[in-house]
């Protein structure tokens, strides 16, 4: 993160630049945002982007896990 944090400060510096320096560093910054906020969504996105992956489309699944306090202790299942 303080890489990241780093990199951030070091760019922001270029946003006043002109054309096509500018929007670089917008792009950047933003990829640089948004990777902090969520490591590693850039690496995510890149894979799919590969893999012709098709993200318009998200499918959601309710998973239920019983949990038996014989084989995990009582400790474990309260939260």
């Amino acid at each position: 993160m303080e890489l990241l944090e780093s990199a951030m400060e070091v760019f922001s510096a270029f946003i006043t630049w002109p054309e096509p320096y500018y929007s670089v560093c917008r792009n950047l910054l933003s990829t640089l945002q948004l990777e902090i906020k969520a490591p590693g969504i850039s690496f995510q996105r890149l894979v799919r982007e590969e893999q012709d992956l098709n993200t318009s489309c998200h499918f959601s699944k309710t998973t239920y896990v019983h949990i038996d306090n014989v084989v995990l202790p009582l400790s474990l299942t309260h939260f």
